[in-house]
């Protein structure tokens, strides 16, 4: 019973304590906050590099093809500010780059916004990366939507939380998630990787997609909807092996909780 009163008695001091900082700080928790648009962009030679590296990233990032041999990366973010804070010299976005060796490596850190009572503490963050043709690119993030732009480069997305959206990459695609949902439209010739721990893959074939499809679900069901595959090697509830064409490129999906669903229609793969 002692130990109970204790607890309470210290929560009410620090709910006092809360109070007190709001009163003495005149209540500036609760004043009205202005947006403000924050931007930094780096250009980097891609000559005599092989890949680009993008790391550390939360937000959404959309891969670009470059016109140029540059490899070009803007970002912006959104922050809530007091007036006071507006013309404050602050380093939202540090954008962090390594380029001494073949691979270019480039860390994005941004500053989150921490303010107790803000309901829009932490903003939004957009990442617009164009990149040209001859590089590997592979992306890793905690928080992330990643879309890409009629892009030829061979690609690796690894994201913890987010979705991917790979309609327009003719290169092989490598996407893993742990929670999410992946989009994808696989291109003949090319392989074509997914797996997700948590969540729903949507294939779009669109009657052009040809492979080697070898699809399974651990803990859910696969719906192949009225796609026509030329032969059917194994068909069950959640596991498929079938081909498409003649070419020899892999197209595998491993879900182990969600589904997976594919069609030849992606506007029906975008209402699920």
């Amino acid at each position: 019973m002692k130990i109970k009163v204790k607890k309470m008695r210290n929560l009410i001091l620090l709910v006092i304590l809360i109070l007190f900082t709001a009163l003495i700080s005149g209540c500036s928790l609760f004043s009205r906050k202005y947006e403000k648009l924050v931007s930094e962009n780096a250009i980097i030679s891609s000559i005599d590099k092989e890949a680009l590296i993008l790391e550390n990233t939360n937000g959404d990032i959309r891969i670009h093809k470059s016109s140029d041999s540059l490899i070009n990366i803007k970002v912006e973010k959104t922050v809530y500010l007091k007036k006071s804070e507006l013309d404050d010299n602050i380093d939202w976005i540090n954008i962090n780059i390594d380029s001494s060796g073949k691979i270019v490596k480039v860390t994005i850190d941004i500053i989150r916004e921490i303010r107790f009572f803000n309901l829009k503490a932490g903003g939004s963050t957009d990442i617009d990366v164009y990149v040209p043709e001859n590089l590997f690119v592979s992306i890793e993030s905690t928080n992330a939507s990643a879309e890409f732009d009629k892009i030829k480069n061979d690609v690796k997305i690894k994201i913890t939380n987010g979705k991917v959206k790979a309609e327009n990459i003719t290169g092989n695609m490598e996407a893993y998630l742990t929670n999410g949902k992946i989009y994808a439209a696989p291109d003949s010739g090319k392989d074509c990787n997914l797996k997700i721990t948590n969540g729903n893959v949507y294939l779009d074939i669109s009657g052009k997609t040809t492979g080697n499809f070898d699809i399974s679900v651990t803990n859910g069901k696969i719906d192949a909807g009225s796609v026509k595959f030329d032969s059917i090697e194994e068909k069950q509830k959640n596991y498929l092996k079938a081909k498409i064409g003649e070419t020899t490129n892999r197209i595998t999906v491993k879900v182990t909780n969600g589904k997976i669903k594919l069609s030849e229609d992606d506007k029906k793969n975008n209402e699920d």
